[in-house]
């Protein structure tokens, strides 16, 4: 304190860089490890938070178009469930509209087979009448054009009921023996259908929505192939089917085309409605099934195939 005496404190250069080098290696670990932890724990996080919201994403885009019932409760985010209350509700509105449109198409067209039958009768009874006269020919006309309105409504009614959501009620059925029954309905004679049986398995579905599918598909078969070539029905071990038949106008643009309503490709002027594929891709997409399309051959050996796989 007197000024005689001094206390000088050091340290050695290399003390320090020890304590440098340690702290920047401390740094470092905190900086390589503690920020990835950080990072991966947000995200964490963050993925859970934002699952439900990906779940009702996915619901909502991998549903079958004509699946209109609402999306069930999610433990989504508050901000998205005014998003889920909302689709719900244009759901319904959906499907009141669709219902209300499917009513009235299977209703009117249900109304109209009665006066069509009746109508049928009448024109019959009057050919018969007319026989002799020169009328006969023109009765035939309507006739036909009477017959075909009736097939239009009969394809009506089988699209009205393919597209109902709550129709199946998945009964085992015998595929061999439905096969066996639309062929013989549809070829008494057995000229053209051709079945090939690999012991298919029994089918947990509706035997009557499988009885209009096959008519449907072997009905386009003998109507749109070339005359007196066979339609042949393939039935697999694993349960699917496939109908084939010679097209050789059938270009492979086409395919698409066919499964909607009402075309019927380069064969406009034979009668039909273009409606066999069209309730055929409805009641398959309503059994959870796939419907393929596909041409094999070239030239005059050119075939359609179409099969149906649940």
């Amino acid at each position: 304190m007197d000024g005689r005496y001094h206390l000088q404190v050091a340290e050695t250069v290399d003390h320090r860089y020890g304590v440098l080098f340690d702290t920047a290696l401390l740094f470092l670990l905190v900086f390589s490890i503690a920020l990835p932890l950080s990072v991966l724990l947000v995200y964490i996080a963050v993925k859970r938070r934002i699952a439900p919201v990906q779940r009702f994403a996915e619901s909502m885009a991998t549903r079958g178009g004509s699946n209109l019932e609402p999306m069930a409760q999610a433990e989504l985010p508050e901000d998205f469930l005014e998003v889920q209350k909302a689709t719900n509700a244009l759901l319904d509105r959906l499907r009141t509209a669709l219902q209300a449109e499917r009513e009235f198409a299977a209703n009117s067209a249900h109304e109209l087979r009665t006066p069509l039958a009746v109508a049928s009768v009448q024109l019959q009874r009057l050919s018969d009448e007319l026989e002799s006269t020169g009328q006969a020919e023109r009765l035939k006309i309507v006739q036909s054009s009477l017959a075909r309105l009736t097939r239009l409504i009969d394809k009506l009614l089988q699209l009205a009921r393919a597209e109902s959501v709550t129709l199946y009620k998945g009964e085992p059925s015998d595929l061999q023996v439905i096969v066996n029954m639309i062929s013989r309905e549809l070829d008494p004679r057995s000229e053209r259908v051709e079945v090939i049986s690999l012991s298919p398995p029994k089918l947990d579905i509706d035997p009557d929505a499988l009885a209009v599918i096959l008519s449907n598909l072997i009905e386009n078969g003998l109507k749109y192939a070339p005359s007196e070539s066979p339609v042949i029905v393939r039935l697999e071990s694993s349960g699917a089917f496939s109908v084939e038949n010679l097209a050789p106008d059938l270009a492979l643009d086409d395919l698409n085309n066919l499964k909607q309503r009402f075309v019927r490709g380069h064969h406009r002027s034979k009668p039909g409605s273009g409606l066999g594929l069209a309730i055929v891709g409805a009641m398959v997409d309503q059994l959870k099934g796939n419907l393929d399309l596909s041409i094999a051959g070239e030239g005059r050996g050119k075939r359609l195939i179409v099969k149906v796989k649940f």
